[in-house]
């Protein structure tokens, strides 16, 4: 009895070995191919595009259209507008689709740093453009002059938001997919 319960106890280290053995080989293989791809990617080939992508999709998720998308109903809204916030929604999603099925051909028809370039601009425009049509309703709020009648107070608003989503769908969008 003692004998088996020695042979078993055996078996089991001898395996263990086996298996701590696989582990080390795998382990060192998988770190000998992380050495091979370590000296691809200082390959200036490799390593300038990959630090543009990762930098164009950075500024591409941090230049707040999505959270304009997300909160597009607040922000006309809390604009000042006189246009009902449902249909100026309704409005900035038809633009949108309109202006990816449009991005998608400029894309094919353009080189992509020009539209990169340009639709960066124009997303900029329409973030100031936001920004001073709510300033300035946040302004006339304060001082007891909003009439709510005018361009800044109900239409700039609308135009700018739709502005930045289709600046946006035409270049920055798209170039990085």
């Amino acid at each position: 009895m003692f004998l088996s319960i020695i042979q078993f106890l055996k078996k089991c280290v001898y395996q263990l070995m086996n298996l701590i053995g696989i582990i080390k080989y795998k382990f060192f293989n998988c770190f000998s191919k992380l050495e091979h791809l370590q000296g691809k990617l200082v390959r200036p080939d490799i390593f300038k595009p990959l630090i543009l992508m990762f930098l164009l999709m950075f500024f591409q998720q941090f230049s707040g259209v999505a959270t304009l998308t997300y909160y597009a109903y607040d922000i006309m809204e809390k604009s000042g507008s006189n246009i009902n916030e449902y249909n100026a929604v309704i409005i900035y999603g038809v633009t949108r689709l309109a202006a990816s099925s449009l991005g998608a051909i400029m894309m094919r028809r353009f080189n992509r740093k020009p539209l990169l370039i340009i639709s960066s601009l124009c997303v900029s425009l329409g973030m100031i453009l936001l920004g001073y049509a709510t300033f300035s309703n946040d302004k006339e709020a304060q001082l007891g002059t909003a009439t709510g009648s005018g361009f800044v107070a109900n239409y700039l608003p609308l135009i700018s938001v739709n502005f930045i989503a289709i600046s946006y769908q035409l270049g920055l969008g798209p170039v990085g997919w």
